[in-house]
């Protein structure tokens, strides 16, 4: 028949260590699901500001866009009014 083993209990120490171990191990684990969770947070932030980035951009072309089609129209009216001033005065001449 094989030889039983005997027993052996932990020491306080090794009680009071093994203690601090898991308190340790636990205590790591939430500072890193923390920093986890503060980092997909930062993450989504930085996309929506991205996001907007975007927008703006895009507002800002459209804008520039309408206000050079705006000034064309404003040199356009003024051509055609000193035009319509030198027939005018073409006319008044004759």
């Amino acid at each position: 028949m094989g030889e039983r083993k005997k027993h052996r209990y932990w020491s306080y120490s090794e009680v009071v260590w093994s203690g601090i171990l898991l308190f340790v191990s636990v205590f790591l684990s939430f500072l890193y699901q923390s920093q986890t969770q503060r980092l997909c947070e930062s993450e989504a932030k930085l996309n929506d500001s991205h996001y907007a980035m975007e927008n703006i951009s895009t507002s800002n072309h459209s804008l520039q866009r309408k206000l050079s089609s705006l000034q064309r129209d404003r040199e356009d009216t003024l051509t055609e009014k000193m035009e319509t001033m030198r027939q005018r005065q073409v006319l008044e001449s004759k």
